[in-house]
């Protein structure tokens, strides 16, 4: 009983959203994984709204930070959406530079 217990404490702690795009970065084996990882800290308790803001504070702060031109691939990163289509723009527009 007490394990399930402690699951149940453990699931709830991660974040859907960040364990989305951890699982992203991890397909691709991505070396921006361990940053993301490490450095975009959501609050427990989070809302999928404040966690959308957050990740793409910090998208937005590392792609602004590239030699490059990353305007477009910013564009991609909508504070006001559901977690589903979040995600389906990060993985089409941003996941892309990101690898690159």
């Amino acid at each position: 009983m007490e394990l399930c217990f402690f699951y149940e404490i453990v699931v709830m702690k991660v974040n859907t959203i960040k364990q989305a795009v951890c699982e992203l970065l991890i397909a691709h084996q991505s070396a921006a994984l361990s940053a993301f990882e490490t450095q975009c800290v959501l609050p427990h308790p989070c809302t999928d709204a404040e966690a959308i803001g957050l990740i793409n504070q910090f998208w937005r702060d590392l792609l602004g930070r590239q030699p490059r031109d990353t305007m477009e691939a910013r564009s991609y990163l909508l504070d006001e959406c559901c977690p589903e289509e979040w995600l389906s723009l990060f993985e089409r527009g941003v996941l892309p530079e990101v690898l690159q």
